[in-house]
């Protein structure tokens, strides 16, 4: 999901990583959306959500200072991308070619599909 923040963030305390989210700033609300609330942290400050600027750098945001603005799931690209080759190379194993250019190609088939599902 995405967000905007709609006021600064300047996480003083618990962080994963020290960081200024600056009003505006979009994040992508990586965990603490679920209907269990696991992945909801609750601070003196309220409920925080586990966030990710475009940089990668991820820190609690206080809900409050969200403005949900897709509620979309994004896609992790590096998962899908892992998940892939690891079924393409456990039905390309019963091969008689070495086994690093079978992963080779794997991983080449699975970087393919990746620009072919994104559209690229």
């Amino acid at each position: 999901m995405k967000a905007i923040l709609i006021e600064d963030w300047n996480p003083s305390y618990r962080t994963i990583q020290e960081n200024k989210f600056a009003s505006g700033d979009e994040v992508e609300i990586v965990d603490g959306m679920q209907a269990d609330g696991d992945g909801i942290y609750n601070w003196p400050c309220g409920i925080c959500y586990l966030c990710r600027d475009n940089e990668g750098v991820a820190t609690y945001i206080p809900a409050t200072y969200l403005k949900i603005v897709s509620y979309e799931k994004s896609i992790d690209w590096e998962e899908r991308r892992y998940q892939l080759a690891k079924q393409i190379l456990a039905k390309q194993l019963d091969r008689s070619i070495p086994d690093w250019q079978v992963c080779k190609e794997a991983l080449d088939l699975a970087e393919e599909m990746i620009k072919q599902l994104k559209g690229e």
